[in-house]
């Protein structure tokens, strides 16, 4: 009975110790493989760099290099001064705005129709012939020696042979007149664009006329600061900020009463 009390004893004690090297081999293991994983995701420390190395910032290619600094492109230009509007010579190109409904019917509008009636009924045609907001933002360039020989001229008190000597400009820079005109901060925004379009359309005149039927100097009264309420410093700028190149027109006088 002893000596079976022992054997089970040593076994049990042989058990017991297989079981914690068992347990000591699982530690280690364990223990390793988490060093493996820690160095594998480790970030390796950067390479030195050469004090002599180039980033890629500081490389410049002709490709990438500056051009040179363009020059600034000329603006439209302003000339102020006071007489009468219309006292200008032949081909002298006079701007001034308009509504899209087709009336001269007061204030400079009046003046531009009472000067050139055959101007006038051009440009009534032409609203009679697009919708309003097709004309916003856009301009109508009346040319000299317009007979009247149009579908309005029964209404035109001039004779038959009336013929104008200067350019007219319409500007269409509100859509309507009166109470209904837009805003000035529609008006103004159609004045540039207006004025552009204008500029172009006195461009392919000039390149298309002889030399001696070209647009010459060009006239404008204070556009917009009359029945449109706009003050004209506003309109100033906006036309200050329009660039110019060859063959557009550069300089406007701006003629007013004292």
């Amino acid at each position: 009975m002893r000596q079976s009390t022992l054997r089970f004893g040593r076994e049990d004690s042989k058990s017991n110790i297989a079981a914690k090297r068992k347990a000591t081999d699982d530690s280690h293991a364990q223990t390793k493989r988490v060093k493996s994983t820690t160095t594998s995701n480790a970030i390796p420390p950067e390479p030195q760099r050469s004090s002599t190395a180039t980033t890629a910032t500081q490389v410049i290619t002709p490709e990438s290099s500056p051009g040179p600094t363009p020059s600034s492109a000329r603006k439209l230009q302003i000339q102020e001064e006071h007489g009468d509007i219309f006292a200008a010579p032949p081909r002298t190109l006079i701007i001034h705005a308009c509504n899209c409904q087709g009336s001269w019917g007061a204030g400079i509008a009046k003046a531009f129709k009472d000067r050139y009636p055959a101007a006038y009924l051009v440009y009534s045609d032409h609203c009679d012939d697009n919708d309003p907001d097709a004309l916003f933002g856009t301009a109508l360039l009346i040319p000299p020696a317009m007979k009247v020989s149009l579908k309005s001229s029964q209404n035109c008190q001039a004779p038959d042979d009336y013929a104008q000597s200067q350019f007219v400009g319409c500007l269409f820079t509100s859509r309507s007149m009166g109470r209904k005109k837009d805003s000035p901060a529609r008006i103004l925004a159609a004045t540039g664009p207006a004025m552009e379009d204008l500029f172009r359309q006195v461009r392919e005149w000039n390149a298309k006329a002889e030399a001696s039927d070209r647009v010459g100097e060009v006239r404008m009264c204070e556009i917009n600061s009359g029945l449109f309420n706009v003050p004209w410093k506003k309109t100033r700028a906006v036309l200050e900020g329009i660039e110019v190149g060859d063959g557009d027109v550069e300089v406007i006088k701006v003629v007013s009463r004292e």
